[in-house]
């Protein structure tokens, strides 16, 4: 039941939150400063990237609960992993601000 819970609460934040900002990072940033996205295909990846791996994180949770071992490791270990395309999205945004930050005022 638990497990359920955070496989639907981990995926409403990761996909109605995240998402939600990561257009405005990707229609804005642009935008404001005057220049293309800095890497087409990194926002690619990025985007399927966290679609991906935000899927299995929600047993990060519910360490030391009932929930079997190996559910626990593969929350734990996809957690970790999701900082890749976390740091692959912010590089994105800031190569697209370099050398134009004075346009965000």
């Amino acid at each position: 039941d638990a497990m359920m819970q955070w496989w639907y609460g981990h995926n409403a934040v990761g996909f109605l939150l995240t998402a939600g900002f990561l257009g405005m990072m990707y229609y804005f940033v642009p935008k404001q400063a005057e220049r293309p996205v800095y890497s087409y295909r990194l926002s690619i990846v990025h985007f399927w990237a966290l679609v991906s791996l935000y899927i299995w994180a929600g047993p990060h949770h519910l360490h030391y609960t009932a929930l079997p071992d190996w559910a626990q490791s593969v929350g734990m270990v996809m957690s970790i992993v999701l900082f890749l395309p976390s740091w692959g999205g912010m590089i994105n945004g800031i190569m697209t601000l370099s050398g134009a930050w004075h346009k965000l005022r």
